[in-house]
């Protein structure tokens, strides 16, 4: 989407017909004119998930390997609490 606020006009224009989730820009340039964006890459490292159980009423994070995605994830963080199962995450570099 290119967003014009001084003429108050929004143009939108597909780029790739593919469903994505969570498409970025790079951080630094969040607001400002850019050339590329970032998404989800097909065996090309970790993916993160959730896995609901029900039984302790709660959602652990998942970090799973991209080419394995049937197999036991790479990480799992057991959380006291339940998390909403649409809740989304971010990663940002260190500081």
């Amino acid at each position: 989407m290119t967003v014009d606020p001084r003429h108050g006009r929004v143009r939108q224009r597909t780029l790739d017909h593919r469903p994505h989730e969570f498409p970025r820009v790079n951080g630094s340039l969040v607001a400002r004119r850019h050339r590329y964006g970032y998404a989800a890459a097909e065996d090309d490292g970790y993916a993160p998930a959730y896995a609901h159980d029900p039984d302790r009423g709660a959602a652990d994070p998942l970090i799973l390997a991209d080419q394995d995605f049937t197999g036991e994830p790479v990480a799992r963080v057991h959380l006291p609490g339940r998390r909403p199962l649409g809740f989304h995450g971010n990663r940002i570099p260190d500081a």
